[in-house]
């Protein structure tokens, strides 16, 4: 093989190196999202005026039953709903088991939302627009599900412990 052409193979190969290194320390959010502290997202969420009605909180069972969840697919939840059932403005933040967990989760949480606005259609109409504005997201194992008086202000702190 000529000189000319041994150099010119060593930097095809080179660069190929090169751009196989720089593709490698890539950084993809869905691949690895970051852990998410459900406590402090929790207390953020309590505490960001995000809400107009009062809220309790749920044990974990209780919340299971009410979103229809397998208690196998959950590993931590925290959820609080409207104390009296006046509005729909709830939330719940999940650590799935699995990402195939977090998608029934999420699935479940989109489903809450269906429910309710039937519920609220004929029940209190003017709730329609706080169920339009619910929030359901997915990180890797976690499922975020706010349903808040104020929706930008919620992805605003969602997005502080998620992103």
């Amino acid at each position: 093989m000529p000189v000319t052409m041994k150099k010119a193979f060593s930097l095809l190969l080179a660069l190929l190196l090169l751009t196989a290194c720089l593709a490698g320390c890539g950084k993809d959010d869905n691949k690895n999202p970051k852990a998410v502290d459900l406590t402090k997202l929790s207390q953020a969420i309590d505490g960001g005026g995000l809400f107009t009605d009062t809220l309790s909180p749920l044990d974990q069972d209780t919340a299971l039953s009410l979103y229809g969840l397998l208690s196998a697919d959950v590993v931590k939840c925290v959820a609080n709903c409207s104390a009296d059932g006046s509005t729909p403005q709830e939330y719940a933040l999940f650590q799935a088991a699995d990402e195939a967990a977090a998608g029934r989760i999420a699935q479940a949480a989109n489903d809450r939302v269906t429910m309710q606005k039937t519920v609220y259609y004929s029940y209190a109409p003017e709730q329609l627009p706080t169920l339009d504005g619910a929030i359901v997201e997915t990180s890797g194992v976690y499922v975020i599900y706010v349903c808040a008086s104020d929706a930008a202000a919620a992805q605003a702190v969602i997005d502080k412990y998620v992103k």
